[in-house]
């Protein structure tokens, strides 16, 4: 049997990891794509962070590592779903 940290997950796609979000934040799910972050009040580092934290736990392998925010930076809920899978998935 291989190690926990050798193992492959199956790949996860944006709409499990909109759903997640979606639960975590407590939206109602028929429009939460296009939740603006800023009038949620998860636009800073800090509440991003805690969502990454949430969606690794969920979907993620113990060799995922932190998320780095450079660059662009997700509008709204599913901008956010969108740089999480990119990330898991790299």
């Amino acid at each position: 049997m291989p190690a926990e940290t050798h193992q492959r997950s199956e790949a996860v796609d944006v709409d499990a990891v909109l759903d997640l979000l979606t639960c975590v934040v407590g939206l109602d799910a028929p429009r939460a794509a296009d939740a603006p972050l800023a009038a949620l009040e998860l636009d800073d580092d800090l509440s991003i962070l805690h969502l990454w934290d949430a969606v690794v736990e969920e979907y993620g392998e113990r060799s995922v590592g932190d998320l780095e925010l450079d660059g662009a930076r997700p509008t709204t809920l599913g901008e956010l779903a969108d740089l999480f899978t990119r990330e898991l998935s790299s």
